[in-house]
């Protein structure tokens, strides 16, 4: 293959039908944009091996699409957004008719640090001018298997002839989404800050009898009875991709999509979605508590319980039920080997402690993650025990506790998941943690116990189980909660 550098204006006018850049390169297996329609959204894809780098997988990524204008040509386009590290565009064209793959030669976004020449990327085919044994396109699947090269153009091979020179090249796996077992795309973002949305849903190859349904509350593949429930119900049936309308509650939610494939195998897919408010009116502020982390960090060897002061808030109507902001944003400051992956946005973890005995603390996106483990969730046994319909004896005993201000949890009673190390083993993994017990959230004074009643601190009574007692015996034992503080006394 050779590229031709075009000195002479004159030839620049007559090849202005081609792709030029900068540098003056001319690539004539460009066509230009004029032949194409707009670009539009196609879906998402997994990369799912890349041959040049040993192993690189990306999740996630934005595939656009675009048509020629003239109906009687068949091929299109993808566009791969931000497939490069530069920022720049992978784009792949198809044609049916042939089934052949090709990448028009393009820049990847960096140049040669030696002589200042852009980096390339082109086909198998363009580079060697022989029919590509690797890329193929499995439409019923969504499966694209693509060789392409980076290289460099004209180099000096110092024998005083000048070649395109390969950097690396490698078969690359990439699944598109909305193919596979016929599942739906779930358009939303994990954590949110509103109630009502627009939620796209995206299935490419169209699967048979989509329904969906919201589900105020975390739902797992696992949870196969509420899974049965939902499609046998119906409640949202779907002909074709598009938006619909939902409202969340504040916490976490679950958009659940049913389908099925052509052999009427059920495929079920989830979005699990955090709505996090910042809500002046339902919450106030108490100031600064001391929050200590023994969950996450209960996964390493070599990290220990850490203590951080972070921001809480109680909500106005209904005391002692408390969400800490932001609480692990800062955790990164004490260990390095963590990333924070939530950015700037705030968010919140719930812990309910309106009943001193029987503290809850609720699932929770951490943000945090690991290059070994991937992104942390949070958990709890009761949380865990409650959502899935278990009896009160059955999850009271893996309870929280508040006493004196300070909330308390049993060992083994917090639980981590990190679904990307535990995709693996086709269950619901969950890590339980708090191995020193040390996983406690020190409420400050302003904010204990302080329902008021006539200016005068309201006093509760609750049996050692936390059951709410409205006239204890002489002689029982109680937690008091009075004044701001939680204690044991004999009545």
């Amino acid at each position: 293959m050779k590229r031709l550098l075009i000195a002479a204006f004159a030839a620049c006018a007559s090849l202005s039908s081609y792709s030029w850049d900068e540098t003056g390169y001319y690539y004539p297996e460009q066509e230009p944009d004029s032949i194409w329609t707009e670009w539009e959204h196609y879906t998402t894809c997994d990369l799912e091996w890349s041959g040049m780098n040993q192993g690189f997988w990306d999740y996630g990524m934005e595939v656009l699409k675009r048509v020629p204008k003239d109906p009687d040509n068949h091929k299109w386009q993808w566009a791969l957004v931000e497939y490069f590290a530069a920022g720049h565009d992978l784009i792949v064209e198809y044609d049916p008719d042939t089934e052949k793959i090709r990448i028009p030669v393009m820049r990847k976004g960096i140049n040669n640090i030696w002589d200042g020449e852009p980096m390339l990327t082109t086909d198998w085919n363009t580079f060697y001018g022989t029919e590509d044994p690797y890329s193929s396109w499995d439409e019923e699947n969504g499966r694209l298997l693509l060789w392409h090269t980076d290289y460099y153009p004209n180099q000096d091979m110092g024998d005083g002839t000048f070649e395109d020179k390969m950097y690396y090249s490698g078969t690359h796996k990439i699944q598109m989404h909305g193919f596979v077992k016929y599942d739906v795309q779930i358009g939303i973002d994990e954590l949110v800050d509103g109630f009502d949305h627009k939620v796209r849903l995206d299935f490419t190859s169209h699967p048979k009898d989509v329904c969906w349904e919201l589900v105020n509350d975390l739902v797992l593949k696992y949870d196969t009875v509420l899974l049965d429930r939902i499609a046998d119900d119906r409640k949202n049936p779907v002909a074709s991709a598009g938006e619909i309308d939902i409202t969340l509650k504040e916490g976490v939610n679950s958009l659940v999509a049913i389908s099925y494939d052509k052999e009427d195998n059920r495929v079920v897919s989830i979005k699990n979605v955090w709505c996090m408010p910042k809500d002046e009116a339902n919450w106030k502020s108490i100031g600064k508590c001391m929050f200590t982390e023994d969950a996450v960090l209960g996964l390493g060897g070599e990290w220990k319980p850490t203590a951080m002061e972070v921001g809480i808030e109680e909500n106005v109507s209904k005391a002692g039920f408390y969400r800490l902001v932001d609480p692990y944003k800062n955790l990164t400051a004490y260990w390095k080997d963590l990333a924070y992956v939530h950015g700037d946005r705030t968010d919140y973890l719930y812990i309910d402690a309106s009943k001193p005995g029987e503290v809850v603390l609720a699932a929770y996106p951490t943000g945090i993650s690991d290059s070994r483990l991937g992104e942390a969730y949070l958990t709890s046994k009761a949380y865990e025990a409650i959502r899935l319909g278990k009896l009160k004896p059955e999850w009271l005993g893996d309870c929280g506790k508040m006493e004196d201000g300070k909330i308390t949890f049993p060992k083994a009673s917090i639980g981590v998941r990190v679904p990307d190390y535990t995709a693996v083993t086709g269950s619901d993994l969950v890590y339980w943690v708090n191995n020193n017990g040390e996983f406690t959230v020190e409420i400050p004074e302003s904010g204990i116990g302080s329902v008021e009643t006539d200016g005068i601190a309201s006093v509760r009574y609750y049996s050692l189980q936390g059951v709410g007692i409205t006239k204890p015996a002489e002689g029982q034992m109680v937690i008091e909660v009075k004044a701001g503080r939680s204690r044991k006394i004999v009545y």
